[in-house]
């Protein structure tokens, strides 16, 4: 007979007589178990688990008593399992346990540490690996427990400001093509299983749960609904409980609020991807200063992350489904910047872009857009300068142009049809990006050669060769927009990139043909002005359609301009025997101070039958309460002139150009006599608006003033121009 064993020394084997007996497998612990959420345990620790460790609350397994549960919570603060101040993880002297619970704790982490170990080399051989992210759902042993709990209030906070589950479905799952096509656009993911894009319908479709979902996630998911609200198409009794872009603005403000400004929380690439969808945002709202703010931030924290490098160092993920390339996403920031600052005449990021190097796998359209980035990267240094004095380079870009239009079938030019396409279909999503890409085209071609609209130089063969291009390239912009626009719904909240093209478009058409009636009979344009002034009033009828069913300012204030241009246009052709004074003062009775050729910080464009002429703004600086934008943006004090709030190398080159390009004195009082005092007109709020005030502040965000700025480098001695010397 063996030895006898004291009854004190079994106590801690055996289990009390009336436990109640788990089910096998039950690994959950009291606290979980009464808050219904999942309980799991990571490679921090195998005895605390992460919904315990977030919470600062102990963690007691349901194989204990829960009389121990209840000895934690009379325990001292120093007892709990979170470290301590001077940086010592300091626990609860663990529970009794039988031999073989310890021995399946001993094996459950050799497990642990086994898949952390295989996570590791896993992430070594792709091209990006996780590094550890502030505000995620798992808190390491560096993290301090306050910033677990504030990332679950402020991802309660965003889960408050989700639409209701009716919306969502009518959103998501009402038409899962249009959902899924515009999912595609946004990450770049073309070759997604039919499985999978039915699960991400309903992913989209579903609320997160605030508790375990990260709050980047969480912004993440609300900025994707709210692009999609901006192209959602209201079907009749099919409507959302609320305005499609108020729900979408709430979300965006709500998440930029909370989110996307906290520095903390957007340093993986979900908050990259975050950075990026509110800066496309901007830009489909016509936001264009917003966005290439936006876009920049973007830039800086890829550049953080060095996803400009060719070959990308790890970085961090939340997740691993959904998983956006780092490649695709520094791709979309090189290009979006260097589109905005071509249309607000704004330096580009300067750095190099590694846009030449293509990406396996990648699909036509991002092939295109990739030479278009090249190109307009090209065009914005070139008006940096002296258009004139760099020809060669217009004609590099030229050259780069046609090797985009060689590159492709010549099918793929025609114009796009989509008379017998139906919605959210396959094929009308792949005549979409068709007709996407010739717009970028025709919209590069027209900025490149519109500084040599009006020049009248000696070198005539390229100057007629560049004025004819720029006008074809414009005619080109606006069939598709017309043809766009017959396809779009109306009610569908628009993209306004197309907008603004189909606007420099129209102006530059109808600027010709001004320009082009000192020839008198002898215009190349003469015979295409029915048809030209026919295409810029069907855009006027179209631009006129959408403002009344949007109430958007851009749309009724670009075919407000338009339509005074194509009165110009008329008094020009019939002969009038309108003086330019008594032409700008007609449209000035006729369009007050609404005529939004004049433009904030940049002065006021004056066309008339006799030509076009720019004053500056004005010497003296905006009262102090003029400097602060409706977007409460405060600006700069402005000095001197209004250019130095810009610096001195966009002052100096702008007043060198452009003031160059004024009529001479004698002649620019004349035309001016019979106006309202220049100060009177700019001091005034809405010359001054925020820098980075909206549309509905600042309708053309300063488009039109990159548009007339290198439209007037190209008009030199302006006695030569009305001459036609």
């Amino acid at each position: 007979m063996g030895p006898a064993v004291n009854d004190t020394d079994m106590s801690s084997f055996e289990p009390p007589s009336k436990r109640r007996k788990l089910r096998k497998g039950t690994t959950s612990c009291w606290d979980c178990k009464k808050r219904k959420v999942k309980c799991t345990f990571d490679a921090t620790s195998d005895t605390v688990c992460v919904a315990c460790r977030r919470r600062n609350a102990p963690c007691i397994r349901q194989d204990q008593p829960d009389e121990v549960l209840l000895q934690e919570d009379d325990s001292s603060p120093s007892s709990t399992p979170l470290r301590s101040g001077d940086g010592v993880n300091r626990t609860y002297p663990a529970p009794s346990l039988s031999y073989e619970q310890l021995l399946e704790r001993l094996r459950r982490a050799e497990a642990l540490l086994a898949r952390s170990e295989d996570l590791r080399h896993d992430s070594a051989a792709i091209d990006f690996v996780q590094l550890p992210t502030p505000g995620s759902a798992v808190l390491t042993p560096e993290q301090n427990p306050l910033q677990a709990e504030d990332g679950e209030n402020i991802s309660i906070g965003l889960r408050q400001t989700f639409p209701a589950q009716r919306d969502l479905d009518l959103l998501c799952r009402s038409d899962r093509n249009a959902t899924l096509y515009s999912y595609k656009c946004l990450t770049g993911s073309s070759n997604l299983l039919e499985h999978e894009s039915f699960d991400i319908v309903d992913e989209l479709a579903t609320v997160p749960d605030a508790s375990t979902t990260p709050p980047v996630l969480m912004a993440r998911h609300m900025l994707i609904l709210a692009l999609m609200l901006q192209y959602f198409r209201c079907n009749g009794a099919d409507r959302l409980s609320g305005d499609p872009n108020a729900l979408a603005v709430r979300m965006v403000d709500t998440a930029v609020r909370m989110v996307i400004t906290n520095d903390q929380l957007v340093g993986c690439i979900e908050g990259l991807e975050c950075i990026i969808y509110e800066a496309i945002f901007q830009s489909n709202a016509g936001n264009l200063r917003r966005s290439w703010i936006a876009f920049r931030r973007a830039m800086v924290f890829a550049q953080l992350m060095r996803l400009d490098t060719p070959n990308p160092p790890p970085i961090s993920f939340l997740e691993n489904k959904h998983r956006v390339g780092p490649k695709f996403l520094w791709f979309r920031i090189v290009h979006m910047d260097s589109y905005l600052s071509l249309m607000l005449g704004l330096p580009h990021g300067g750095q190099t872009t590694n846009m030449e190097i293509p990406v396996p796998g990648e699909s036509l359209s991002c092939k295109i857009d990739r030479a278009h980035t090249l190109i307009a990267r090209g065009i914005v240094d070139r008006n940096r300068g002296d258009p004139h004095q760099n020809i060669e380079a217009t004609r590099k870009l030229d050259r780069d142009l046609q090797n985009v239009t060689k590159s492709l079938p010549d099918k793929y030019w025609l114009a796009p049809s989509f008379t017998r396409l139906q919605p959210s279909t396959k094929e009308a999503f792949e005549e979409l990006m068709r007709l996407r890409d010739q717009l970028y085209q025709y919209n590069l071609l027209h900025l490149l050669h519109l500084p040599f609209l009006l020049h009248c130089g000696k070198d005539s063969d390229f100057h007629m060769y560049a004025k004819i291009t720029c006008i074809n390239a414009a005619r080109d912009v606006l069939t598709r927009f017309v043809a766009f626009q017959n396809f779009r719904p109306i009610s569908t909240q628009s993209c306004h990139t197309a907008d603004f093209f189909a606007l420099m478009a129209g102006m530059t058409i109808l600027i010709a043909h001004i320009d082009s009636c000192r020839w008198k009979d002898h215009s190349f344009l003469v015979h295409q002005r029915p048809g030209d002034r026919a295409m810029v009033e069907q855009l006027i009828e179209k631009l006129e359609l959408v403002s009344t069913q949007t109430n958007e300012p851009l749309t009724s204030k670009s075919a407000e301009q338009l339509r005074s241009l194509l009165e110009i246009e008329s008094d020009a052709a019939r002969g009038s025997s309108h003086t330019g004074e008594s032409t700008v003062d007609r449209l000035e009775e006729g369009c007050g101070e609404q005529f939004q050729l004049s433009i904030p910080y940049f002065g006021i464009i004056k066309i008339c039958t006799k030509g076009i002429t720019k004053e500056g703004p004005s010497q003296q600086a905006p009262g102090a309460d003029m400097l602060f934008g409706p977007s409460s943006s405060n600006l700069m004090a402005v000095e001197n002139n209004v250019f130095s709030t810009f610096g001195p190398d966009i002052s100096d080159n702008i007043s060198s150009d452009l003031l160059a390009a004024q009529p001479n004195t004698q002649n620019f009082q004349t035309l001016q006599s019979g106006l309202t005092s220049s100060d009177a007109i700019f001091n005034t709020p809405q010359h001054y608006p925020g820098l980075t005030a909206g549309t509905n502040d600042w309708t053309f965000q300063g488009v039109d003033a990159a548009f007339f700025d290198s439209l007037m480098k190209g008009v030199g001695d302006w006695e030569e121009t009305l001459l036609g010397i």
